[in-house]
């Protein structure tokens, strides 16, 4: 949700046109879709949380990165990188959900998963004012503060990993 409201300001920021920030947004989704189609079975050969965690870092440096993107070119190749972080969790979150429910709540459990990832999205974008007073008042950028919740979200995953491997 920070990405779909802060990016277009970024874009305004940099005199770039509503057009050319769709080809942000745009490489960010051919970049998901092809990792998906190419590794989209990765976790099934390393297991869910390793290719979990690795998306979530991808995605972590690609917030990093968008919140010192000074450029057009710069941008869109961020853009790409945060595509290929979703790529590679998504299929992986999928996939742990299947695990890890029987076949009688796996529909029950895929709703309740997608309606919490819309959640998300649409929380982003109504906290996105909370974070312009962020950085306004402690020059911290909102890229940052996702970043920040997506490295929380990346160390829990690698604490369960470590504790299901003893």
């Amino acid at each position: 949700g920070t990405v779909i409201v802060f990016l277009p300001l970024i874009g305004q920021a940099m005199n770039v046109t509503s057009a050319r920030v769709g080809f942000w947004f745009a490489a960010f989704g051919v970049a998901a879709v092809i990792v998906q189609l190419v590794l989209g079975r990765l976790s099934d050969r390393i297991g869910r949380e390793p290719v979990i965690a690795m998306g979530l870092g991808l995605i972590a440096v690609a917030l990093m990165l968008l919140a010192m993107t000074q450029d057009w070119e710069t941008t869109i190749s961020v853009m790409a990188l945060y595509g290929i972080g979703f790529g590679v969790l998504f299929p992986a979150m999928t996939a742990l959900l299947a695990d890890e429910t029987d076949a009688s709540s796996r529909g029950t459990a895929s709703g309740i998963y997608t309606a919490v990832y819309s959640l998300g999205a649409a929380a982003g974008t109504g906290l996105a004012g909370g974070l312009v007073w962020l950085q306004q008042s402690a020059q911290i950028h909102p890229f940052q503060v996702a970043a920040a919740i997506v490295l929380l979200g990346l160390a829990w995953v690698c604490g369960e990993w470590l504790m299901h491997r003893k």
